[in-house]
């Protein structure tokens, strides 16, 4: 055969043995003729470990998505206790954004800064537990100082701030409580509703739920985060806004810090409306901020 080396060889009673038509001989010291592989069989082991290939590279990308929402959990576990911290020290939740002058936010910057910026301090600094391995739609800002014409700290992450649970209290459905969010930030807005925009910090002790109340989530950031057009990166105004970084799943963490891990739709159910809801109520009486 071309390529190949074929050989005829005596054996120990002194008979010459030629190879085979069609296969190719190895020879050992003592001049014995070995079989070796036709090309057929070396077809089937090729298709054999094709498949074998075939079995095992799906496997493979499956535990490589499960590294990543373990991942994706711990951060957002990390995100929960650094919010535990802050709680237990001030006895209210951050505001979504714009707490210049509030609370401290251990930080000396001047700028407005968001819910993530107030959290490092508690965090050990670590700026990456707030991008999610899963996710490819964050632009990670090393610096942390973007600013734009406000001179707003405005980091891009992968986790989005349970700012106005299901939607915004109003006045004219709840005669007996303030226009406001239902989320962790009660902020009026005064774009909404025409009064002066005052950011203002859920007390500690209105949340009715802390073990059943959303605190952040995966989600997936669009133009319309904020209902003025501007583009906030990291605060929910809306369950409508949970992402699926992890095949059509998304991990949540609580206001007492542990994890849960559900499909996008389950998140979005009518049926856990109140997790998202500082009072644990559905509130469909109230108006989302978004359609």
């Amino acid at each position: 055969m071309d390529g190949f080396r074929t050989c005829a060889l005596t054996n120990a009673e002194g008979r010459t043995t030629p190879p085979a038509p069609g296969r190719v001989c190895t020879c050992t010291r003592r001049g014995l003729l070995l079989r070796s592989f036709t090309l057929i069989e070396l077809l089937v082991v090729i298709a054999i470990i094709a498949v074998l290939a075939a079995l095992l590279l799906p496997a493979l990308a499956r535990a490589k998505d499960s590294a990543r929402r373990v991942q994706c959990a711990s951060n957002l576990h990390q995100i929960g206790v650094a919010l535990r911290m802050y709680v237990d020290e001030y006895h209210y939740y951050p505001v979504f954004g714009d707490a210049q002058g509030l609370l401290p936010v251990h930080t000396t910057d001047s700028r407005s800064v968001f819910w993530d910026y107030q959290l490092l301090a508690y965090g050990g600094n670590n700026k990456g537990v707030f991008l999610c391995p899963g996710s490819t739609n964050h632009d990670v800002e090393t610096n942390w100082s973007v600013r734009d014409i406000y001179g707003t700290l405005w980091p891009n992450r992968s986790y989005g701030y349970n700012a106005a649970g299901v939607g915004l209290l109003t006045s004219f459905f709840e005669p007996n409580r303030n226009a406001g969010s239902l989320g962790l930030d009660c902020t009026l807005e005064g774009g909404l509703w025409g009064g002066s925009y005052a950011p203002t910090y859920r007390p500690e002790s209105r949340v009715v739920a802390p073990a059943d109340m959303i605190a952040a989530v995966d989600y997936e950031p669009t133009i319309d985060d904020d209902h003025d057009g501007d583009f906030h990166p990291d605060a929910v105004y809306s369950l409508t806004l949970t992402g699926s970084h992890h095949r059509s799943r998304a991990n949540a963490v609580f206001c007492d810090a542990h994890v849960e891990f559900a499909k996008t739709n389950v998140w979005r159910a009518p049926g856990n409306r109140q997790r998202w809801n500082y009072d644990h109520q559905p509130d469909t009486n109230a108006m989302p901020y978004f359609p």
